[in-house]
């Protein structure tokens, strides 16, 4: 029983500690997808949002076509922002580590959203 913990613990561990470390380390390579619930846009549709381990981001959406820029994160466990610097403005929103195939709601700046976060690009 000991060694199945400590085995566990040891497997286990880095992926904790990557978390920790950086918290959107399972976003990269995957899409974010945000749609609102509340304050909808008369175009409706949800954004998609890749985020890339150097900073950049590009979105995707249907009031804007694609927009570029650069993020930072900051806060603490169970306390992260994402921060997105746009052309016209910065937005920071809550976020958290996460899965892929995850689905969560959020209150956002602008209003009530629903994300998921989906494998590869998208």
């Amino acid at each position: 029983m000991k060694l199945a913990l400590a085995t566990a613990l040891l497997v286990a561990g880095p992926a904790f500690a990557q978390t920790v470390q950086d918290p959107l380390a399972n976003y990269y390579g995957n899409t974010l997808i945000s749609e609102k619930l509340s304050n909808i846009s008369p175009y409706g549709g949800a954004a998609h949002v890749w985020l890339n381990p150097d900073h950049t981001f590009i979105s995707f959406d249907a009031t804007t076509g694609g927009r570029s820029g650069k993020y930072s994160v900051t806060g603490k466990p169970g306390a992260w922002q994402l921060c997105m610097g746009y052309s016209f403005r910065t937005i920071c929103y809550p976020i958290d580590p996460r899965k892929v195939g995850e689905t969560w709601v959020i209150h956002d700046p602008d209003a009530l959203s629903l994300n998921s976060l989906v494998p590869g690009h998208q």
